[in-house]
């Protein structure tokens, strides 16, 4: 937390949450015992995995999976980008996220989608001007290629840092999106059940049927949004259908 508040007052042209980072790890190598015998420089390639279909793993994976996809990841990435006023291309999230989906398994990927969390950090005020943050999925996407043959020692390195560092990091990457989404949502006076039960649930962190929160929260919100905010659904309507 030092990290994030030191680099964020003194040093603004650089992410508050890369200086939580550096310092936290930097504090855990100095004050703990970090045993980084398990690390071993290893360097993987590609490799075509021959799938094999399997009508149970289709049905019990598989629909999760798309559920998961389509109504938590896509979601939450589309959801974020129009809080910030950009127009996200809905329906070609969701197309590319089925054809690039069927082809990553025969190279070993349990999916390829839209990342919620990611969203949120590439397009962060942290990042920088609007029109410019495109550059932050890009240099994403490049690290991520960096990183892919160095997969092996990076998990194992990883794993040796404690988990708490690490979410408390992720969380505060996030935190400027979060905290300007919850002003957004009680701000208007619309939906606000709804939006509370959704950020309840997702806060939550549960997980039903293998599908995590972030859809939860989702069917939720509206649920109970339908049942006690009918007349707020009603303009919403009439909105929707004046702008077409």
């Amino acid at each position: 937390m030092g990290g994030y508040l030191l680099v964020a007052r003194f040093m603004k042209n650089i992410p508050g949450a890369l200086g939580a980072l550096v310092f936290g790890v930097i504090a855990f190598i100095v004050t703990g015992s970090p045993d980084f015998s398990g690390v071993h420089f290893t360097l993987t390639g590609p490799m075509f995995v021959k799938p094999q279909f399997n009508l149970m793993a289709a049905i019990s994976v598989g629909i999760p999976l798309a559920i998961l996809v389509i109504g938590a990841e896509n979601a939450q990435s589309i959801g974020v980008l129009k809080a910030l006023g950009y127009d996200p291309p809905v329906n070609a999230m969701t197309i590319y996220s089925g054809i690039f989906g069927t082809l990553g398994p025969f190279l070993g990927i349990h999916n390829v989608n839209i990342a919620g969390p990611m969203t949120v950090m590439t397009c962060s005020p942290e990042v920088g001007k609007k029109e410019l943050r495109y550059g932050a999925s890009f240099l994403n996407d490049f690290f991520y290629g960096i990183a892919g043959p160095f997969v092996i020692p990076l998990v194992a390195f990883l794993a040796v840092i404690p988990k708490p560092l690490v979410t408390i990091v992720a969380g505060l990457a996030m935190l400027r999106v979060v905290s300007s989404s919850l002003i957004d949502t009680f701000a208007e006076g619309k939906f606000l059940m709804g939006g509370f039960f959704a950020f309840i649930i997702g806060a939550s962190n549960i997980t039903v049927l293998q599908i995590s929160a972030a859809f939860w929260a989702l069917l939720g919100g509206c649920l109970v949004s339908l049942l006690l905010e009918g007349k707020d659904y009603a303009e919403f309507r009439k909105q929707q259908t004046a702008s077409l």
